[in-house]
This record gives C-alpha cells, sequence and structure tokens, in this order.
C-alpha cells in the first residue's frame, strides 16, 4: 500500500497520478473536508473513473447524484467497514473491475469537463 499527497508523502505530478490511478487495484477516497465533520464530493470522486480505476470512496452526503454506490463505486461507511471492502474487492477482481467500468462509462457519459462548462454555459443563458 502507498498513500500520496499532502499529509501523507509526497505528491505526484499529473502524469504520475494518472499512471498511479490506473495501475492500483483499489484507489482510497477519504473525501475529508477541510473541516472533517463534513464529507464532500472531490476531484478524485472524478478523476479515478474517469482513468477507468476502481474507487472505494467514503460517502458523501450527495454521492448518489453522481455515481450509483455500489454499482459504479465502492462505498465504506467507517474504518472496519473500509477494511472490510478492500479485503472484499482485492479478492474479486471480476467485480472491482465491472465497478471500474461501469464508474468510467458513467463518467464520459455525464461527468466530463465538458458536460459541467456546458451545464455553467447553459444556465448563465450562453447557449
Amino acid at each position: 500500500m502507498q498513500a500520496f499527497g499532502t499529509g501523507w508523502g509526497r505528491r505526484l505530478g499529473f502524469e504520475e497520478m494518472i499512471m498511479m490511478f490506473n495501475r492500483s487495484k483499489i484507489n482510497l477516497n477519504l473525501n475529508n473536508a477541510a473541516d472533517a465533520r463534513f464529507k464532500q464530493i472531490k476531484g478524485r470522486n472524478f478523476e479515478v473513473p474517469a482513468c477507468g480505476g476502481f474507487l472505494l470512496t467514503g460517502a458523501p452526503d450527495n454521492l448518489s447524484e453522481y455515481y450509483e454506490p455500489g454499482m459504479e463505486v465502492a462505498v465504506f461507511s467507517d474504518p472496519q467497514d473500509m477494511v472490510e471492502k478492500i479485503r472484499y474487492y482485492l479478492n474479486n477482481e471480476g467485480e472491482r473491475e465491472r465497478v471500474a467500468k461501469a464508474a468510467y462509462e458513467r463518467t464520459m457519459r455525464e461527468h466530463t469537463s465538458k458536460h459541467r462548462m456546458d451545464a455553467i454555459f447553459s444556465a448563465a443563458g450562453l447557449v
């Protein structure tokens, strides 16, 4: 196991990060906000699936607005659940690959930067 980023050791460059998402069996997203009382959607919730990686994430309240938990991303509720899910998905490669593929397809269909920019321009009445 390796951890990267602020507070975890060295930060990865962009290309290193993409390679890590691709070669990791499980990409763990703790999704902590600056205020630890809150869990929030962050870039990793989209970056990992966009790279075709498998995402195991904490559960912000609005995750289901973007992905179907258990079908497109794996979700843990507490540290014990996280460990159990890590063990499960390490031992169930086919399931892990199915979930990653479903998340990739959803991301390409609904969650690219083009989708976000189109929504912003539409809301501003520019398209």
